[in-house]
């Protein structure tokens, strides 16, 4: 099993093929579903734990918001 400390210093086998992978999904753009996914994603990791508003809630109101 590979330790974090390789993984971070050397390429292993088929790490050339993720980067590919990575890299042309990059340039691609990203649709508005996607968007709204990210955006619904952050301000629920911005919440503080104590925190009411379920995940239905902020997408609710992002909704709302951005349409």
């Amino acid at each position: 099993m590979l330790d974090l400390k390789q993984l971070l210093s050397e390429e292993v086998d088929g790490t050339g093929e993720l980067d590919e992978l990575l890299a042309s999904k990059a340039d691609e753009p990203l649709t508005l579903e996607e968007i709204r996914a990210q955006r619904l994603s952050f301000v629920m990791g911005m919440l503080p734990r104590e925190t009411t508003l379920t995940r239905e809630d902020v997408r609710q109101l992002l909704e709302k918001r951005y349409g």
